[in-house]
């Protein structure tokens, strides 16, 4: 500890075994390059440290409850905001293909879909039924 009671030196470490769900690689790279890098919701393209910055989103998660697939069909890909948006239930997308707020805040728009990138509409509707739950807690903050 240093003079004002913080700790000096590297954090503290423990060993621990743990099962991880392993992901395939290609597919989100693939799903980066068909999409262009480009948000398929916002339409952004980042770019971090000189190159393109995208992140491949799991329509159907792949953790427990939802043991969703790693597959090309369960993934978009979109910008830091609008993953962290999707995966917390705050946006969904209709049976229109277009990508909603869950307490109607914002205008909608729609999903833009490269033609070669297929989507399981399955994996789309399963996000939005959680979705719809989530659009019926009352807004905490």
């Amino acid at each position: 500890m240093d003079r004002y009671g913080r700790a000096t030196g590297p954090a503290p470490r423990r060993d621990t075994t743990r099962s991880v769900i392993v992901r395939d690689g290609s597919l989100a790279r693939k799903v980066k390059e068909l999409e262009g890098d480009r948000c398929q919701i916002c339409d952004t393209a980042l770019r971090y440290l000189n190159r393109p910055y995208s992140q491949a989103a799991h329509i159907r998660g792949l953790g427990r409850p939802h043991h969703g697939p790693d597959e090309l069909r369960n993934l978009l890909c979109l910008c830091a905001n609008c993953h962290v948006l999707f995966d917390g239930l705050e946006i969904y997308v209709d049976p229109d293909g277009l990508v909603r707020d869950t307490r109607g805040g914002r205008e909608p728009r729609p999903l833009r879909r490269d033609p070669g990138h297929p989507l399981d509409e399955a994996h789309i509707a399963y996000h939005r039924s959680l979705c719809n739950l989530n659009a019926r807690k009352p807004a905490v903050g």
